[in-house]
């Protein structure tokens, strides 16, 4: 969070714009950066302009055999330091947060659960506030839509399908009516379009996206056909920030599917094909501004590319080299820093990123000390 005073020093765009007017009685000393508004004292009738944005506050690795670890960030450097663990049930494999960063949702693909927890604002000490069991079978990939509204949890063993539940106040879940929505054979990775209308899920053998109409009154999902991606075994999937453009991982194959989304329909369509990745692509990420893609290659490397706006076409850009086996890799709120896990090594490899070429530079290596299955960031607006 930056604040201005008098408008003067406004040198950077701004994610939104609030004016705040000091009453008098208010006195004291001069406004600064990043600082909280208990921080704020200005002489009275000072108007000051203040930029809203997110900031990333808390990592959360999900790793076998069980343990839910907790990194707190120093927004300012990337920076990640332990904090505590919370059991995440049999070998936990994916974890999500909420859009406003108040609950952390993870897949027990041994315990064969869903598990919710609150996140303290404060610390970012995680409490289990809910569970579910009916009907999971072995799942992967969580997330919640867009609203924060919905859950979803998806299961990579028979009958193959997605488990939707409603997010209570208190992080509670309750499965909707109906519970599950059919997917394909090997389901892994649950997306959602920015605007909570459309939803896809990437499926691994045969390589195919499911494809997805969604009720933005009751969260319930209803099927939309699939469209068939090249080769087999498909991974990660991200969708850029206006929803017209989907990516997905095409691990076999070295490449990346560069899809269009109808606006209309939800369905999809692939005039640009495919572009050539490194070894093995596992995970994709986009920056917050959708100007840079992110592909965490299994082979050892990360790709950098550039995204078209007008087409969805992707360039590459550069590679940097990072521990092999990659399992997750996260954009932070601001767009400043690069988080990639590595089970080759069991680390979190922090990078930052150059804001004109999307180059990476190595910054720090963090020794989770197990197995790391997927990583989740939770951001936090503090005005």
């Amino acid at each position: 969070m930056v604040f201005f005073r008098n408008l003067r020093g406004l040198t950077q765009p701004l994610l939104s714009l609030c004016f705040l007017y000091l009453l008098p009685g208010l006195s004291g000393c001069n406004v600064h950066s990043n600082c909280r508004p208990a921080d704020l004292s200005c002489h009275e009738g000072s108007f000051l302009l203040f930029a809203r944005q997110a900031l990333p506050r808390f990592l959360y690795a999900a790793t076998a055999p069980g343990p839910v670890q907790l990194y707190t960030i120093d927004y300012r450097t990337g920076l990640l330091t332990s904090s505590n663990s919370v059991s995440g049930g049999s070998n936990p494999f994916h974890a999500a947060v909420d859009p406003a960063g108040r609950f952390l949702f993870v897949s027990s693909y041994g315990g064969n659960l869903f598990l919710a927890f609150s996140i303290n604002q404060d610390t970012g000490a995680l409490a289990q506030t809910g569970s579910a069991s009916s009907g999971i079978s072995n799942p992967v990939g969580t997330v919640t839509d867009p609203t924060g509204r919905f859950a979803y949890i998806v299961n990579n063993s028979a009958p193959f399908n997605v488990s939707m539940y409603s997010i209570g106040s208190s992080g509670t879940l309750t499965a909707l009516s109906p519970a599950t929505v059919a997917a394909t054979t090997l389901s892994r990775f649950l997306i959602f379009d920015p605007q909570s209308r459309f939803a896809f899920v990437v499926n691994t053998n045969p390589a195919v996206v499911s494809q997805y109409t969604m009720n933005a009154s009751t969260g319930v999902l209803t099927t939309n056909a699939s469209f068939s991606l090249p080769g087999t075994n498909s991974n990660g999937a991200v969708i850029e920030s206006t929803g017209q453009f989907l990516y997905v991982a095409n691990f076999a194959l070295n490449t990346i599917s560069m899809l269009t989304i109808n606006q209309s329909t939800g369905t999809l369509s692939n005039p640009n094909g495919t572009i050539a990745t490194g070894t093995s692509p596992y995970d994709l990420a986009i920056d917050p501004n959708s100007r840079f893609l992110y592909s965490l290659n299994q082979g050892g490397t990360i790709d950098v590319f550039s995204i078209n706006r007008v087409s969805g076409s992707l360039t590459l850009l550069s590679t940097t080299t990072v521990a092999a086996t990659g399992s997750g890799i996260r954009v932070d709120p601001t767009g400043k820093f690069v988080y990639a896990a590595s089970q080759a090594g069991n680390v979190i490899t922090v990078f930052s990123i150059n804001q004109s070429s999307g180059a990476l530079t190595q910054i720090a290596v963090t020794n989770v000390g197990a197995i790391v299955n997927g990583i989740g960031l939770a951001g936090q607006t503090l005005f």
